[in-house]
């Protein structure tokens, strides 16, 4: 599903479309997919602000930022961070949001 929603414009996603789109920039890696995936999440949890997986998947994809050195704008970890704690917040026994939080509590 990721792959067919990689040509839309990010900015016109659902959230949930966002989350799923997300999931092309894993295996690709490259700093395009990253600025898309990041775009269409960061929209996402502005129209669904108690959006678990979106908080979840923008956490990771903030991490990307500095682990890839893709689009580094400031405190990466600490945006990775406060996107991971919301997603807890939002929903805590959801598996996504508890990946997020484990993975970037590694980084601490």
């Amino acid at each position: 599903m990721s792959e067919a929603l990689r040509n839309r414009d990010p900015q016109k996603l659902t959230p949930y479309e966002a989350v799923l789109r997300s999931f092309a920039h894993f295996p690709r890696l490259s700093a395009e997919e990253h600025a898309a995936a990041r775009a269409g999440l960061e929209r996402a949890v502005e129209h669904a602000p108690d959006y678990a997986d979106g908080w979840a998947m923008l956490s990771m994809l903030y991490r990307e930022e500095c682990t890839h050195r893709f689009t580094f704008r400031p405190d990466p970890f600490g945006r990775a961070l406060v996107a991971a704690r919301r997603a807890v917040e939002d929903a805590p026994s959801n598996h996504r949001s508890n990946q997020a939080s484990a993975i970037n509590c590694s980084f601490l």
